[in-house]
Formats: structure tokens, sequence, C-alpha cells
């Protein structure tokens, strides 16, 4: 069947609906971009189909928005029809699969799917391989994502030898002083913290810390994830001052620059909650799981695992409150 050429008029209207719906999106107008989203997807397969790359780069910032959301089932359907007119249209390596690939386990690890996203990624990582040569910025990026999800599953032969071949990797095309270098440092730190390696977990995530703060300032939301990192590495070492103050810290700039209803201040206030309950303070914990609970509520829903742990903690901290009246 012939391609399908738009009338002029329709495709500026598309070319600029398309790119305001983008912006409303970077803006977080969640509401307003999903309509003019959809309003600019059945412009498209009207004028271009199913099988065009410039309807599926439509879908494709589509699935971006309804992930952002945390609708991730319904993400991962519209990132599956982008890689087929990727796939069609380019060929089964084409790097831009790659990066849909990505996309796709990007989403089946949000979602909590951990064996799925490594699957995918594997695939994205032959890929990349093909097109960029065993060492490249993009293969160290893939490799840490692999890293990531070994170590999400327990596989800390597998997730140390990534972590490795990545930071390697990263120093070597990127550099020592580069923001993904030091991003992955701190990973790595996380992975010798759970394989006992007190030590060398704190040295890799200073050595993450200076770096990010120095390459993204000490606003930034990775610069509190790694103080959030360094916290409980104090927190497990017993020096509970030390652990209070980067928690605080790290909730105060995720709060500042991601919100205060977003999954890591969830997290940081479960820290937190955490901490207090190791001192013995336990309506603090109370009060801090409780805050934690009701955000990743709204977030992921009742039944996700973050849910799960958090509310489990919640009711073993109203049970010793019980006890204790």
């Amino acid at each position: 069947m012939p391609e399908r050429i738009p009338h002029s008029n329709a495709k500026h209207a598309i070319e600029k609906q398309h790119k305001l719906a983008c912006t409303l999106r970077d803006q977080r107008d969640y509401v307003k971009a999903e309509t003019l989203f959809h309003e600019v997807l059945e412009l498209a397969l009207k004028h271009y189909g199913e099988a065009d790359v410039r309807t599926a780069n439509i879908l494709n910032n589509i699935a971006l928005l309804i992930r952002d959301q945390r609708k991730y089932a319904q993400a991962e359907t519209l990132f599956r029809r982008v890689l087929v007119v990727y796939s069609n249209v380019y060929g089964a390596n084409h790097s831009l699969v790659g990066r849909c690939l990505n996309s796709i386990a990007t989403t089946l690890r949000a979602s909590g799917d951990l064996s799925g996203a490594l699957s995918v990624l594997l695939r994205s990582l032959d890929i990349s391989k093909q097109q960029h040569g065993a060492s490249h910025p993009s293969v160290a990026r893939r490799l840490r994502s692999i890293a990531m999800l070994y170590h999400g599953m327990g596989d800390l032969k597998r997730a140390g030898d990534s972590y490795t071949q990545a930071l390697e990797m990263m120093t070597d095309t990127l550099g020592e002083k580069h923001y993904e270098t030091a991003v992955c440092l701190g990973e790595l730190g996380l992975y010798f913290w759970d394989v006992g390696n007190v030590g060398l977990a704190q040295q890799r995530l200073e050595q993450s810390l200076s770096i990010l703060t120095r390459t993204r300032g000490e606003q930034h939301p990775s610069t509190a994830r790694v103080l959030g990192s360094l916290a409980g590495l104090y927190q497990s070492q017993g020096k509970f001052e030390e652990a209070e103050d980067l928690y605080e810290k790290a909730l105060s700039i995720v709060s500042a620059r991601q919100g205060s209803a977003h999954p890591a201040s969830a997290s940081l206030l479960a820290n937190l909650a955490g901490l207090a309950w190791e001192r013995g303070e336990l309506q603090k914990a109370h009060v801090g799981y409780s805050k934690a609970l009701t955000i990743l509520i709204s977030i992921n829903g009742p039944t996700h695992v973050q849910t799960k742990t958090v509310q489990n903690l919640l009711n073993a901290i109203e049970a010793e409150l019980t006890k204790s009246a």
C-alpha cells in the first residue's frame, strides 16, 4: 500500500500540536498533555497510518507520559507498539530499537518485573555492542542497568561483575569525574555494602558524592540519592546522629526538587522511621511510616511491593505500641 501523504496543513498541525503536548508533559501538566497527545495521535493515524515512524514517535511520547504517571501496564503496551514499527522500518538491530527496548525494560523494572526487564535489557545490550562496539558509553549504561537488575534479584556475583565492567568502561570513555561515572560509583558502593565490605562501600559512596556535588550541585536529586545511601551505611554502623542528618538533608532536597509526594520522599521518610524505631522512638517511627505509606498508596496503589513492605512495618510498629500502652 502506498504511503499516505497528509495535506500540508494537517502535517503542520500534527507537528505543532505534538511539540505542544511534549511541552505540557515536561511541565507535568499531565491531563492537558494526554488529551492533546491523543488528538495528535488520531490525526497521525488518519494521515500517516499505524506503521509510520512519525505515528510511532507520538506513541512513544504518550508511553513516556503514561509511565510518568506510573501506569506501567499501559505504558508497556504502547512501547511494544512502537517497537514493532521501529523494527519493521529500521530493522531489528537499529539503535532506535535498542532505545525502545530500554524504555520497556525501565517500565518493567518500575513495575517490579525484574526478570522481564533483564531479558529485554540483554537484547538491548547486544544491539548496542553491534552498533558501537564492545567499549562505548551506551554499552556501559546498559551494563550498569543490568548490574542493578542482578543486584535487585540477589545475584550478587553477576551484579558485581557487571558493575565493575560498567565502571571501567565509563571511566575509560567518559572520564573518572563524569556524572554517569559518579552514579555508577554510588551503585557499586551499595553493592559492596550488601556483600559486607563496609570500607569499600563508604569509599565509593563518598567518591560518588564528591563528583556529583561538583558536577550537579548540592541540591540535585542524584546528590540526594547518595546522601540517603551514606545515611543508611552510617545507620548500619550505629552512627545514628550522622545518619539522621544525612537523611534529613536528602529529604529536603527531594521535597524541594521532586515534590513531597515523590517515591524518593516516601523512601526517605521510611528510612527515617526505621532509624527512629531502632533508637526506640516508636511514636516518631509510626508518624514516618504513616506518611510514607500515604505517598506510596497514592502513587503505586495498595498492592505494590513497596507499599506492602511499608504497610507491614507500620503494622509491626502499631503492635509494639499496643504492647507498651
